[in-house]
């Protein structure tokens, strides 16, 4: 958890199984070694759902009672693309295209979060895993066989950064049997 005990960043996210973890990993090393910089490990793959930003930890029982009231459609994601993201130099896995229960889920945790206050980002929602950071490049691909995540629920996390890289906790998780 931070050093700052006042305040939690947080997100919503689709939270892979190990399973998926192993199979993303898997195929994806080639991809990660070519981009170079710094690959994520593993343990933090996840798609960012709802960026919420810093918030008073006052505010986390609001925050997941409100991700509580989200409904919950098991789907399959299609992950069938990688590339790169020059700005911030991170080398990324996606679907080819948002799928619509995908979109459904963002729009509905917003829907819940805007209910207690907290404002929608204003960027459009762009689904992927990060696979490296600080890294040299990846030319946009088609994978030939898209690797299948089936999804049932999404999690709430809180980042803490460190000299070492992100560290995430998960704080919750909310599946469609809830």
């Amino acid at each position: 958890m931070p050093a700052d005990k006042s305040h939690l960043r947080l997100f919503c996210a689709l939270w892979p199984g190990d399973d998926v973890r192993e199979r993303i990993a898997a195929k994806m090393a080639g991809v990660i070694s070519e981009a170079g910089g710094r690959p994520v490990p593993p343990t933090n793959y996840h798609i960012t759902l709802a960026f919420l930003g810093r918030v008073i930890i006052t505010d986390l029982e609001a925050i997941q009672s409100a991700a509580r009231s989200v409904p919950v459609s098991p789907f399959e994601l299609r992950l069938a693309r990688t590339g790169y993201f020059p700005r911030s130099r991170i080398t990324w896995l996606a679907p080819l295209d948002l799928p619509e229960e995908l979109a459904g889920l963002v729009d509905a945790i917003w829907t819940e979060l805007g209910g207690i206050g907290i404002s929608r980002e204003n960027r459009p929602y762009r689904p992927h895993i990060s696979l490296a950071r600080a890294a040299d490049g990846c030319p946009s691909a088609e994978l030939g066989e898209p690797l299948i995540w089936p999804v049932s629920g999404f999690a709430l996390v809180a980042s803490d950064t460190t000299p070492e890289g992100s560290v995430y906790t998960l704080l919750e998780q909310y599946s469609a049997d809830d």
